[in-house]
């Protein structure tokens, strides 16, 4: 029997890998979490149905799998912005446009700018805030990206390249907007170097404007509200060195061992912070006696690898637990029973879950598979990722194979988020189990 419908809350921490956490066997603790959640908290083991933010995000909001929701890169289509595109395009139900046309009050905060309108994420919320001036990626960049204007973005970066880029693009900017414009796109620029170059930026890469956006914003009921931060996401210092104008992986990382190890210091403090601000979202919520009514989900979109497999990132079209294994930490309403699972749980089933819980439904439990993520082609530059190559994880219960459809190679297998010795007995069983659940295309 259906009760009352109920409020639904996705704190998603972006890039976050289950590994580093202590319930799944790391050292980030979650203790604050847990607490704030009143030890009521359910610990899934997750999976991402993409290694990279904009089909994920898709997932969570579809509760499709990549290849039915279609918005993935491919051999054509490998760029951010190409992907991008056919998310605007996409004309299916979100979690949000489906809640808000019962009546939800659709709420969002995101620290990403790709999960914004830029790539159609942002249909059926009724508002979807965007902060991502802590990303100054290089000279004009960030400030154009915190105007909000796509199509500024798309023109520049088209018409302007080569070693005078920055200032041709500044240029076209004066031509076409004029003094004023130009002149608050310089001052917003300096404006946030001097903020960065005055305090720990890393540490804070907007979780404090998401307190802010449930602390104020968050108001009748039924809610969705959905949050996006990016502590655990690269860079993790301030002019850090191994990264090329502060904007993307230098690859020669890789072959520094002290230097991977410096990087993913710098990683277990951002998952850290996740928790933590994670934890602050959910005593706000308390503080408003709005916490009891709310189904919590703490998840992420994919992980960040560490040159566990001879790269370093998200990009390369990896589908290792290091990439595509996340958290899903999820505290039920009242009156709603979860029940619990060893089972791996992929993003796109947390879609089920919110819908249930904003029906009213009483139980819920995960499908135990079979379900899949995906890899159709690395995305970004990096040399070490290999182009072409098309990859497929599948799901069954308690396990996971990592399928190159290329060459037929089995590049992982797992049980339970812990990798099988790809020799064994055990593996090869769990391969042959899981072969014919691959896509026939």
């Amino acid at each position: 029997m259906a009760g009352a419908p109920t409020n639904v809350a996705i704190v998603l921490c972006d890039t976050l890998r289950r590994d580093v956490l202590d319930v799944y066997g790391g050292t980030v603790s979650t203790r604050p979490l847990l607490e704030a959640l009143g030890n009521r908290a359910i610990v899934y083991t997750g999976y991402s149905n993409s290694f990279w933010t904009v089909p994920s995000h898709f997932s969570l909001f579809t509760g499709l799998q990549v290849d039915r929701h279609g918005v993935h890169e491919g051999p054509n289509r490998n760029t951010l912005m190409s992907v991008s595109g056919l998310g605007r395009s996409f004309s299916g139900h979100t979690l949000a446009s489906e809640l808000k046309r019962r009546g939800f009050y659709t709420i969002g905060f995101s620290a990403n700018s790709l999960v914004s309108y830029i790539s159609g994420l942002n249909k059926g919320f009724e508002c979807l805030a965007v902060n991502d001036s802590w990303l100054i990626y290089g000279p004009l960049f960030t400030p154009i990206i915190a105007l909000n204007n796509l199509k500024i973005i798309e023109e520049l970066g088209a018409k302007h390249r080569g070693r005078l880029k920055y200032l041709s693009a500044f240029l076209d900017i004066l031509k076409n907007k004029g003094v004023s414009g130009a002149a608050s796109i310089t001052a917003l620029y300096f404006k946030v170097r001097l903020l960065r170059a005055l305090s720990d930026y890393v540490a804070d890469k907007g979780y404090t404007d998401a307190i802010s956006t449930v602390l104020w914003d968050v108001k009748g009921e039924p809610f969705l509200l959905f949050v996006n931060i990016m502590e655990a996401h690269e860079p993790y210092y301030y002019n850090d060195p191994y990264f090329i104008n502060n904007a993307k992986w230098d690859y020669k990382i890789i072959s520094c061992a002290r230097c991977v190890r410096r990087e993913f210091k710098g990683y277990l403090k951002g998952a850290s912070t996740c928790v933590r601000a994670a934890a602050e979202i959910a005593n706000v919520l308390r503080s408003k006696g709005l916490l009891g009514r709310t189904l919590f989900i703490f998840t992420s979109d994919h992980g960040q690898e560490f040159a566990e497999h001879g790269a370093i990132g998200h990009n390369s079209g990896h589908l290792y637990e290091e990439n595509i294994g996340i958290p899903i930490i999820v505290k039920p309403p009242e009156g709603m029973k979860l029940s619990r699972s060893d089972c791996y749980v992929g993003l796109h089933e947390l879609y089920g879950l919110a819908m249930a819980a904003a029906s009213g439904d009483r139980e819920w439990a995960p499908s135990c598979g079979p379900g899949l993520a995906e890899s159709y082609e690395a995305v970004a530059p990096d040399p070490n990722a290999g182009r072409g190559i098309r990859r497929v994880a599948v799901f069954l219960g308690r396990h996971k194979a990592v399928f190159r459809l290329n060459d037929d190679k089995v590049e992982e297998v797992a049980e339970a988020g812990r990798p099988l010795d790809l020799g064994s007995d055990k593996a090869k069983g769990v391969i042959d189990e899981l072969r014919g659940h691959l896509p026939s295309s």
